[in-house]
């Protein structure tokens, strides 16, 4: 007998839908998976979502075109998030809060595909006063774990020393770091919450799956590039180990991030993966394939529960995604209307799950 699986109510914690041709790939992917999810305010280079009118904007130009592609929103629930600029002061950030963003997102200016924005200094005055407002507030501040500059391998840990002081000076403030890459970050969580921080972390697809051999080994693979980098096997090991126990502090962010393949492949082209056509099949099959027991009602925690929990959303548990245990082969592009390409995660590979 074939087997199969229903998933109700997943939630994404980390996504990119962009402002532009590439939502119109990017969206269905999400709306069939997904009935809520965390939508990153770096939309485009130039387009990013600094104020509660930004925020407006851009939900309903993606309501608008789900309507356009005649795709069913249903109950879907998209979570939008302020980006932190050095001009966003503490009372941007409260009406952000009383109009209902779901968080603040930052990121050190030069980190990452979008970042050209961002702050300068952590730790600045006023930067420090709009967190403070914040953590005030209880919203949630989500950070790409990174410093600008430095060796790849070591970015993640300099900046881990940054967020400890920000933590001595604001311990109320609730933090998320996104996408782990490293097993020093899960160290950096636990030991954190243990002191009485709240500190939780989110988890990517392709952070679970690859090592700097697979973006350098064996010749480059531009696809297998984004930011933070990919880095070690025992890196990885530890960051499967979280996902698979689920603990309260760790959930599922894809960081899907579409970019044209002509982005990708020039000299210094662009980091990210557009993981969402395969997100909820691969996970299925590493959760079963890490043969524990229990191991669906850990794929709950990871997939809905623990990151529901840490945005304290309530979201329905229904409709319930259906997949079958039957391989199909992830196709080798998507194409824009103008024929612009888009090189999904693991094109051209076998995943043994699949949604009916």
């Amino acid at each position: 007998m074939t087997a199969t699986l229903e998933l109700p109510g997943l939630f994404d914690g980390h996504l990119h839908l962009r402002w532009d041709a590439r939502t119109a790939i990017a969206l269905p992917h999400t709306l069939r998976q997904f009935i809520g999810a965390v939508i990153m305010p770096n939309t485009a280079e130039n387009r990013i979502i600094k104020t509660t009118r930004d925020a407006t904007d851009y939900e309903l130009f993606l309501r608008h075109k789900a309507d356009e592609l005649d795709l069913e929103t249903g109950q879907f629930k998209p979570l939008m998030m302020l980006y932190l600029t050095d001009e966003t002061t503490p009372e941007i950030v409260e009406v952000a809060w009383r109009c209902g963003l779901a968080g603040i997102k930052v990121f050190l200016k030069g980190t990452t595909t979008g970042s050209g924005h961002g702050i300068t200094n952590l730790l600045a005055p006023h930067i420090v006063a709009c967190l403070q407002r914040a953590a005030e507030l209880g919203m949630p501040v989500s950070f790409h774990g990174e410093i600008p500059e430095g060796f790849p391998l070591d970015r993640v840990s300099k900046f881990l020393v940054i967020l400890r002081q920000l933590l001595e000076i604001i311990p109320n403030l609730k933090v998320i770091i996104e996408h782990i890459s490293s097993a020093e970050e899960i160290n950096f969580i636990k030991e954190m919450r243990a002191r009485g921080f709240e500190v939780y972390g989110t988890i990517t697809l392709h952070h679970m799956l690859l090592t700097q051999e697979d973006l350098l080994g064996g010749g480059l693979n531009p696809h297998h590039h984004f930011f933070p980098c990919a880095k070690t096997p025992e890196d990885r090991e530890a960051i499967l180990h979280a996902a698979f126990t689920a603990e309260p502090w760790c959930f599922f962010g894809s960081d899907s991030a579409p970019h044209f393949e002509q982005d990708k492949l020039k000299v210094g082209g662009a980091g990210g993966a557009f993981t969402a056509p395969v997100l909820v099949p691969k996970l299925v099959a590493e959760f079963e394939a890490s043969n524990s027991v229990g191991w669906q009602g850990r794929l709950i925690k990871f997939l809905r529960d623990n990151g529901r929990a840490a945005y304290k959303i309530d979201l329905p548990a229904t409709p319930g995604l259906k997949l079958v245990k039957k391989p199909w082969t992830v196709p080798s592009c998507y194409q824009d209307s103008s024929l612009r390409k888009i090189v999904p995660f693991l094109a051209g590979k076998e995943i043994l799950w699949r949604i009916v």
